[in-house]
């Protein structure tokens, strides 16, 4: 894990480079990066945390170059979420772009959010003992979505998500 996180770390150094003479070039490239590296974080031992570590770089270039480029709101909002939405790692903040995003972009990735939450079922699978992709993605999504209504203060939005999609004992109490 050490050598694979070396290269990711000459990935984020090149991205570095590029961030400021061709942001939008640097953010795809830096997104492309993100995706692929979120899919192998996921099928990897990285008990040591270097390659963690790594990708915090990469996310540290995606940043810079994104708040560089010459993106519309909604072009802003369906690149950010499509990096967060993969991203089961926390390495992609909404507080550390939201003003990078604007208001229109967050009120985007706002009903991007609802609108994948739509979809889910209500309930987790049937054994509750086995956490399937299907549930992963759910618990990913629905605590994106309650991070949003939280920033928005919109509590009774909030309540409602939760009442719907109670699956515990410990989901009662949290309501």
């Amino acid at each position: 894990s050490y050598d694979y996180a070396q290269r990711v770390r000459q990935i984020a150094e090149l991205l570095d480079g590029l961030a400021r003479s061709q942001p939008q070039r640097c953010a795809d490239a830096a997104e492309y990066a993100l995706l692929r590296l979120f899919s192998v974080l996921g099928r990897c031992d990285d008990s040591a945390g270097v390659i963690g570590e790594a990708i915090t770089d990469v996310v540290q270039a995606h940043h810079a170059a994104f708040s560089l480029a010459a993106l519309d709101a909604k072009e802003k909002s369906q690149h950010f979420f499509k990096l967060i939405k993969a991203d089961g790692w926390s390495f992609i903040r909404f507080e550390n772009y939201q003003s990078i995003l604007g208001k229109e972009a967050c009120a985007l990735y706002g009903l991007m959010l609802e609108k994948a939450c739509a979809s889910l079922p209500t309930q987790r699978s049937p054994d509750r003992h086995i956490l399937t992709e299907a549930d992963a993605e759910r618990s990913h999504l629905l605590r994106l979505l309650q991070d949003w209504y939280r920033h928005e203060g919109d509590v009774d939005a909030l309540l409602s998500l939760k009442a719907r999609h109670v699956s515990q004992a410990y989901d009662y109490c949290e309501i």
